[in-house]
Parts: structure tokens; sequence; C-alpha cells
């Protein structure tokens, strides 16, 4: 999935969630909290995305350990 593709789905989740029937109360609000904290955290992305540049530029060598970290932990389903 792209970071375009985002919105999208974002937009599928929420008509959804609004014309679920079948759902009990308590599923129907943990899908509407994750919704919510992904429509927060899209928001954010762009602060999100300057704050890891300039991680990257002031500490280059641990930025790079990071990301193979991650790439790790990725490969292995974390």
């Amino acid at each position: 999935m792209t970071q375009a593709e985002l919105p999208t789905l974002l937009r599928k989740v929420h008509e959804e969630l609004a014309s679920a029937e079948s759902l009990d109360p308590e599923s129907k609000k943990l899908l509407a909290l994750v919704a919510h904290d992904l429509d927060k955290f899209q928001s954010q992305a762009p602060t999100a995305k300057r704050l890891a540049a300039q991680f990257e530029a002031e500490h280059p060598s641990l930025a790079a350990a990071v990301r193979q970290l991650v790439d790790a932990l990725t490969k292995a389903g974390i």
C-alpha cells in the first residue's frame, strides 16, 4: 500500500463502519477508535516526515541502524 492509497482506504473504512449493522457495540466502538487513530496518524504524517529527516541528518549512523532494525523486524513478521 502506498501513502497515496491511505486516504481512500480510510474513507472506505469509515463508510463500512457507518453502514455495519451486524457488529456488536463493543466491536463498532473499537473499530471507530482504530479509524480515529489512523486519521490522526495521517494528519500528523508531514510533521513525522520532517522530524525523521531532521533526525537522519543529525544522526546518520543511528538512523541507518534503526532502519535496519525495522527492516529485520518487518521481515520477521513483527
